[in-house]
């Protein structure tokens, strides 16, 4: 599992990435606000450096990775 990163926000508490390896694709991991853990996998490194970096981790989430990636509730 990823280290995750506490955040300070009304929806998202902590996000983590794990980067791809032979064996697995790259997985986000965002804990919400209530405390529900999805995972997205596919996200590229790139896209996972602006997510961390946003002014806004809970705009960011909404416009760039909720509409193109899967998440799976862990």
């Amino acid at each position: 599992m990823s280290e995750m990163i506490p955040i300070v926000s009304s929806t998202i508490k902590a996000i983590g990435y794990r980067e791809e390896t032979e064996s697995i694709k790259s997985q986000l991991t965002v804990i919400f606000a209530g405390g529900a853990r999805y995972i997205y996998d596919g996200v590229p490194p790139e896209l996972w450096d602006r997510f961390k970096d946003a002014e806004s981790v809970g705009r960011f989430f909404a416009r760039e990775i909720k509409p193109a990636f899967r998440g799976v509730k862990q």
